[in-house]
C-alpha cells in the first residue's frame, strides 16, 4: 500500500520503523507515565503495583508499560510487578492475574491495566477488597468504566479520544490525496483525557 504511494494513517498505536505512516494517536509512553505518576502520588505505604495488559507484541501497550515502569521508579516505596501482559482483553485472564497478585505476601497498592477486560479486574477486587483500598487505573472512558469510577473501584480512566483520532486520520488521508489543501488544527496529535469520579458525569 505505502509502496504504491497510498497514504496511510494509524490510530491507537504507532508503527515505528515504517516510513510514510502518519500516526494520529496520543503519546502512549506519556499515558503510561501519567498512570504511574498518579498512582505513585496516591499510594500510601510500601507495596507492589501490578501491571497487566492486552498484548505484549502491540506497540501501544509496550509504550504504556515502558512509560509506567520508567516513572514508577520515582516512588521507592512501590515495587513494580509485571503480570499477564497477554490477556487479550479477556476478563477471565484479568481476573486470574489480579487474584494471584492479591494473594502474595507484600501488599498490593495498585493495578494498572493497559488494556480491557475490566470486568475480571473488578470481580477479583470485589472478592478481596473494598472500594478505594487499591488504586486501579486503566484506559478509555467506556460505560463500564464510568460505573466503576462512580462506585469508587476505579481511580482513573485515561482516554485517548478515539473519535478525534479517527477524524485526524481521515483528515491526513484527504490531505495526502489533495482532496483538502490544508490540514485543520483538529488533525493534530490527540491529547490525553483524564477521567476521575469527579468529572466522569
Amino acid at each position: 500500500m505505502i509502496g504504491r504511494g497510498e497514504p496511510v494513517a494509524t490510530v491507537a498505536t504507532d508503527l515505528p520503523g515504517i516510513e510514510g505512516v502518519q500516526y494520529c494517536g496520543i503519546n502512549q509512553f506519556e499515558a503510561g507515565a501519567t498512570a504511574a505518576y498518579v498512582m505513585g502520588r496516591m499510594a500510601r505505604g510500601e507495596g507492589r503495583v501490578l501491571v497487566i495488559g492486552s498484548r505484549s507484541d502491540y506497540q501501544g501497550h509496550q509504550d504504556r508499560r515502558a512509560g509506567f515502569a520508567a516513572t514508577i521508579l520515582q516512588f521507592p516505596n512501590l515495587v513494580l510487578e509485571i503480570g499477564d501482559t497477554d490477556t487479550h482483553d479477556d476478563p477471565e485472564r484479568c481476573f486470574r492475574a489480579v487474584s494471584s497478585s492479591l494473594r502474595r505476601e507484600k501488599p498490593l497498592r495498585g493495578i494498572y491495566n493497559t488494556g480491557a477486560g475490566s470486568e475480571g479486574v473488578l470481580r477479583a477486587l470485589r472478592a478481596e477488597t473494598k472500594p478505594g483500598q487499591i488504586i486501579w487505573i486503566t484506559h478509555e472512558i467506556s460505560p463500564d468504566h464510568r460505573s466503576y469510577l462512580q462506585e469508587g473501584w476505579l481511580e482513573l480512566a485515561i482516554d485517548q479520544d478515539p473519535e478525534r483520532q479517527a477524524s485526524a486520520a481521515l483528515q491526513h488521508v484527504l490531505f495526502r490525496n489533495e482532496i483538502i489543501h490544508q490540514l485543520p488544527r483538529s488533525a493534530s496529535r490527540g491529547e490525553l483525557r483524564l477521567f476521575f469520579a469527579t468529572n466522569v458525569a
